[in-house]
């Protein structure tokens, strides 16, 4: 996935149910990011020009996942996970 200021490569994207879930994150843009679903589950930041990694888990149901950077989630730094019917 891509991160830069402020947004995500992408917005959406659709797994199928159970799906282990993980993101390489390339941040292309000038400030750090990172990704999660809340302050205690969280990627490490990734600063400028860096590479990260995220394990998302196992996926049962639609899930949104966002920059807990303060502020970053609120310039639109969001993506939502849709879990596909099986």
């Amino acid at each position: 996935m891509l991160l830069w200021d402020f947004d995500f490569n992408e917005d959406v994207i659709e797994v199928g149910p159970g799906t282990e879930l993980s993101f390489i994150l390339h941040n292309i843009g000038d400030s750090q990011h990172n990704l999660g679903r809340s302050e205690d589950d969280v990627s490490d930041r990734v600063k400028s020009g860096e590479t990260g990694h995220y394990d998302a888990g196992v996926i049962e149901h639609d899930t949104i996942f966002y920059c807990v950077v303060p502020g970053h989630r609120d310039l639109g730094m969001e993506l939502t996970v849709k879990v596909a019917a099986s």
